[in-house]
């Protein structure tokens, strides 16, 4: 009987498996099945790799950002092999702060280098003296604004696993492993497993299957932008997300404010782009149907959708700033229902059939719009800040969701897509194929303080635009030294939470997140202020990312 004090570390633990047991199943994971000795001779070799990769670091630690798949555990147990420390910081608020804490990274790139080189690295791994006083991992969490780090030996996390014999008596009926859990508790679950000999069950729902689209979105504030290069910057950045395969991108519909100032007519520049773009797609985002005729909506966008060869889709928005319905005042009291009725009518004059008007002698007539579209349906996504009740009408009529984090956390999305998607089923709507994009404010470099230094003041810039237009709403003064607070708060939430701000590496973990709770597209929103010229530089580094996500969606995952 294996016993806690007849094994010195986690490693040993697992190796006893590998001799006792090297063909039974270690990991299962969306249908892909790994043996003990496979997994042992996959963290061999992976620790040979960080050891020659790895010589001239003078590093005792590794923060993994992966997602808690085959190789986060293979990366684990070579981290342990090398004599190394793994960080947790899975608990942390604020991923910047651990900056100070000396650690080396292990992200897609290095499962990548690995990958392309396994056959150079021995299946034999060079014994090191690990004793169980050594740290197996770094636990960081915030407490009253600080970090506090707990150390974790080798020795007490054994003690751990033989400890849940106790109080898990019995595997769950569902065995799967829940990769949300926090690294501490997910290394728990995943080695009590293998030290009972039993399979780690792993699956990862709502990625297995499909990638992670990324498309354009422009939202940008007149004030922070470059005059008449503004739709320049639009045009060029659209044909460079043509040319990389992104999915689409998004034109708002914004007025008399200098916040997204160039943007009062989304189909007027979707011809524009339809004209120089072969693939990709040419949504709205959005289209604030209480404002306009339905009927003269339907009849641009129908020439937007020649001109593209049936690339068009529209998000729809009810709108919220009163000064917008000077166009339209009547609307504005009930324009969540009128929006509604309006997509009723849309629909029908999209699909060729009739409605009937009034003409200018009163008489009732009946007609539809030409030019008859490519596309016989047209569609079409609702737009939400966060209102579950939104979230659940737009499930009801089938409709796709694009959405932000403005006003909700990933938590909190991740229940309202739960909702939208209980509608669909509800009222015999395809879920599988319904479309979630969510939008991100996005700049990606090559090092983390280069692109904090880079989108900060551009980005509080753009905020300040923005609480503008709040100002305009409420028609009260912000004291100066009460909104310097609001936008730092604003940014630092922007910078740890609710933007694609950073590195290739640093971005895939949220990435992975938005992946898993169901969100299907990006929406990556660039024109907030950054020089025009550093912004198309950086979508080469946002293509590597995209190329990275497609490739841990469909290869590692």
């Amino acid at each position: 009987m294996i016993t806690s004090d007849s094994i010195k570390t986690t490693t040993d633990l697992f190796f006893l498996r590998v001799i006792e047991n090297p063909e039974d199943i270690a990991i299962s994971i969306n249908k892909k099945h790994f043996t003990y000795s496979e997994i042992d001779i996959l963290s061999n070799k992976f620790s040979n790799y960080l050891r020659i990769k790895k010589k001239n670091d003078q590093n005792e630690s590794y923060k993994i950002q992966l997602p808690k798949n085959e190789w986060f555990i293979i990366c684990v147990l070579a981290i342990w092999k090398c004599g190394k420390t793994l960080i947790d910081d899975d608990s942390l608020k604020q991923d910047q702060e651990i900056n100070k804490f000396n650690f080396s990274v292990i992200g897609i790139k290095e499962i990548q280098e690995f990958k392309t080189n396994y056959h150079t690295y021995s299946e034999k791994t060079k014994t090191i003296n690990v004793s169980g006083d050594d740290l197996a991992y770094l636990v960081l969490k915030e407490h009253n604004n600080s970090i506090i780090k707990t150390s974790i030996s080798h020795d007490f996390f054994k003690d751990i696993l033989f400890s849940l014999d106790y109080t898990k008596l019995e595997l769950p009926d569902n065995n799967t492993i829940d990769s949300s859990l926090v690294i501490e508790e997910f290394l728990a679950e995943v080695f009590w497993r293998f030290k009972k000999g039993d399979t780690v069950l792993l699956e990862l729902p709502e990625i297995k299957n499909k990638k992670l689209s990324f498309g354009l979105f422009y939202f940008g504030s007149q004030s922070t932008s470059q005059n008449n290069k503004n739709y320049r910057f639009l045009l060029d950045s659209a044909k460079f997300a043509d040319a990389h395969d992104f999915s689409s991108v998004w034109l708002p519909e914004r007025h008399f404010h200098e916040f997204g100032a160039i943007y009062p007519s989304p189909s007027v520049l979707g011809a524009a782009i339809a004209t120089i773009t072969d693939k990709i797609r040419i949504h709205s985002g959005s289209v604030v149907l209480p404002l306009h005729d339905t009927v003269r909506v339907a009849e641009q966008w129908s020439v937007v959708d020649k001109l593209s060869n049936g690339r068009v889709s529209l998000s729809i928005a009810s709108g919220w700033h009163a000064d917008d319905f000077v166009l339209i005042p009547e609307n504005y009291e009930n324009r969540y229902t009128i929006m509604y009725d309006q997509i009723k009518e849309l629909k029908k004059l999209w699909t060729g059939k009739k409605i009937s008007r009034k003409n200018g002698l009163g008489d009732q007539v009946s007609f539809k719009i030409f030019p008859k579209p490519i596309q016989e349906e047209l569609p079409i996504w609702i737009t939400s800040g966060g209102n579950p009740e939104t979230f659940k009408k737009a499930g009801k009529i089938g409709a796709n969701i694009l959405t932000h984090l403005l006003g909700q956390d990933i938590n909190t999305l991740k229940e309202n897509i739960s909702l939208y998607k209980e509608e669909l089923k509800v009222n015999g709507h395809d879920q599988n194929n319904a479309k979630i994009s969510l939008m991100l404010h996005t700049y990606i470099g090559t090092e983390l303080s280069e692109v904090k230094k880079t989108v900060e003041i551009p980005f509080k810039n753009y905020l300040k635009s923005n609480l503008g237009l709040l100002k305009n709403l409420v028609q009260e003064k912000i004291n100066q030294d009460r909104l310097d607070e609001l936008i730092e708060l604003a940014f630092e939430r922007y910078w740890n939470t609710a933007a694609l701000f950073g590195t290739i590496e640093s971005c895939i973990p949220l990435l992975t997140k938005i992946s898993e709770i169901g969100v299907t597209e990006i929406g990556c929103l660039i024109d907030f202020g950054i020089e025009e010229n550093t912004v198309l530089n950086g979508l080469n580094h946002l293509n590597k990312l995209y190329k990275n996500v497609s490739q841990v969606t469909e290869n590692i995952v």
